[in-house]
This record gives structure tokens, C-alpha cells and sequence, in this order.
């Protein structure tokens, strides 16, 4: 997993495909499967920050799972990108995912760029 920075353009829809990969038994790289696994997403400001800035999970709040194996959607409305409000600051975020079975992998962590919404 490598550092991946995130620009959500404010009051637009924001949506990610993800995929996520792990090696089988023979060296391979395979999709990761997901059947049973809960992912989610934080941001916070600083990594102690009591408050998450953002929160989403596959638990009905803003991430889906793909079509293809190894794949999960990560989305955000235009109203929901609209009320984010950390201004220039630029928070951190991880992404896990949370097996039925096995290790929490981390899917994507980085910073997260609002670009302000100008016009309303």
C-alpha cells in the first residue's frame, strides 16, 4: 500500500473505485476477496484526533462493493461533499478493510485535498 492523496472537489459528487490485491498460495496476485469484510474510512485532522472529519464504512454509509471480486466503491454526494468544512488544513485518512477471516488490511491512507466549492 502506498501514500494516496485524495481530492474531493466540494459540492461535486466524489466517487473512487478501488481495487485491492493479494498474493495466493503459488506468488500471484490475485483479487482480494470481500465477501463478509467490513471497510471503512476515517480522516481526522491529526491521527490523535478524538473526532473524525469524515467516516464512512460499508455498513450503508458511502461505501459499496464492487462487480468484480477485490473491488469496493467509495462515494460521496454533491450535498454530502458541500458540507465538508475543514478549510485550508489537510486531513489524514486510512481505508481498511476488515476480513471475515484474517488480518485488517490497509486498502489506502493519505492526505485529503478539499478543493473549495467558488460558486453556490
Amino acid at each position: 500500500m502506498k501514500s494516496t492523496n485524495l481530492t474531493i472537489i466540494q459540492g461535486t459528487p466524489f466517487r473512487l473505485l478501488v481495487r485491492v490485491k493479494e498474493f495466493n498460495d503459488v506468488g500471484e496476485r490475485v483479487p482480494m476477496p470481500l465477501a463478509g469484510a467490513t471497510i471503512r474510512l476515517q480522516a481526522r485532522l491529526t491521527a490523535t484526533s478524538a473526532t473524525p472529519l469524515l467516516d464512512l464504512s460499508s455498513n450503508g454509509n458511502g461505501i459499496t462493493f464492487g462487480v468484480a471480486p477485490g473491488e469496493f466503491i467509495i462515494e460521496m454526494t454533491g450535498a454530502q461533499t458541500s458540507a465538508l468544512n475543514w478549510g485550508e488544513r489537510h486531513p489524514i485518512y486510512q481505508c481498511e478493510v476488515v476480513p471475515l477471516v484474517g488480518d485488517i488490511f490497509r486498502a489506502l491512507s493519505g492526505k485529503i485535498i478539499l478543493d473549495p466549492e467558488v460558486v453556490r
